[in-house]
């Protein structure tokens, strides 16, 4: 009786001792399987987010980098405005040289680069002149204007020096030689108005017309001012009409305007505006003898 309790106590205990063994077993197969997962979610973790922060490291670059190509589109399009607008510059210069050459070749001895230049400024810009002004302030009145020869700035200095030879010598024929027919045709013109003068006076103008005539230019010449000469009533002004000559120039003038920033870079725009000028040219000269019956000759 007493070795059966003994057994069954060595049962029982044995008994327990495998349920506490294999409580403990199955608390730490919990415990180990928790952990497990605990720790692979944890990696897991890391690897996700390790993985977004190259996610965000690349995308941070492709964003510098479209930036930077952003910005050398733009220093390429600020320079590009800065060579068209210099190259039109370079456009305007040449062609202000251009117009001072032929200013030049306008004012020099040579007839013909005269010429020439005086057809390239016709071609490029837009010629004037105040002849007409002049000649319709002469034309005033009941006058009647007789013309001369139209010289320019180095035929008139020859006319010049040749009146004060006719002057000095008393010899007419220098000065005549380029203002033949105008002496001719004003001395005709003086004398229809004196038919009804005296004999001596007609006399008088027929022999010394051409001398008086020279004599009067050469001082109208030297002091800028016409001179009158009166014939019995009839009044005959000599004198040089001067007409000044110009060529209005027109072309667009590039400007180069800055307009905004971006990204470090300034931008530009070029805007044209209108330019132009006035080019003086050689002035020209003209002969005149202007008639005026005063009152008429008996």
């Amino acid at each position: 009786m007493f070795r059966k309790h003994i057994l069954t106590t060595i049962a029982a205990t044995a008994a327990f001792g495998f349920s506490q063994s294999a409580r403990a077993d199955g608390i730490g197969g919990v415990a180990g399987t928790v952990g497990g997962k605990i720790s692979g979610g944890f990696k897991e973790g890391v690897k996700r987010t390790g993985q977004g922060v190259n996610d965000l490291a690349r995308d941070g670059r492709e964003v510098r980098d479209q930036a930077v190509d952003q910005a050398e589109k733009y220093r390429r399009q600020a320079q590009e405005a800065i060579d068209r607008f210099n190259q039109l510059r370079r456009d305007v210069d040449n062609l202000m040289s251009e117009y001072q050459k032929y200013e030049r070749l306008a004012k020099g001895d040579d007839a013909r680069l005269r010429a020439e230049a005086y057809r390239q400024l016709q071609n490029m810009g837009v010629m004037g002149s105040n002849q007409r002004d002049v000649q319709a302030n002469m034309t005033r009145g009941l006058a009647l204007v007789i013309w001369s020869s139209h010289f320019d700035h180095v035929e008139q200095q020859k006319f010049a020096t040749a009146l004060a030879a006719s002057v000095a010598s008393g010899n007419p024929g220098p000065a005549l030689t380029y203002v033949k027919q105008f002496a001719a045709e004003s001395k005709k013109t003086v004398l229809d108005n004196l038919k009804n003068a005296p004999q001596q006076v007609r006399k008088k103008v027929e022999a010394e017309f051409e001398k008086m005539l020279v004599a009067a230019l050469d001082k109208a010449v030297n002091k800028g001012q016409p001179l009158e000469l009166r014939f019995e009533g009839v009044s005959l002004t000599v004198g040089l009409a001067t007409y000044n000559h110009w060529c209005d120039i027109r072309f667009k003038w590039p400007e180069l305007v800055p307009t905004r920033q971006i990204l470090g870079v300034q931008l530009y725009e070029i805007r044209m505006k209108d330019g132009g000028g006035r080019i003086p040219l050689p002035n020209t000269y003209q002969p005149y003898a202007r008639v005026q019956v005063k009152y008429s000759s008996r």
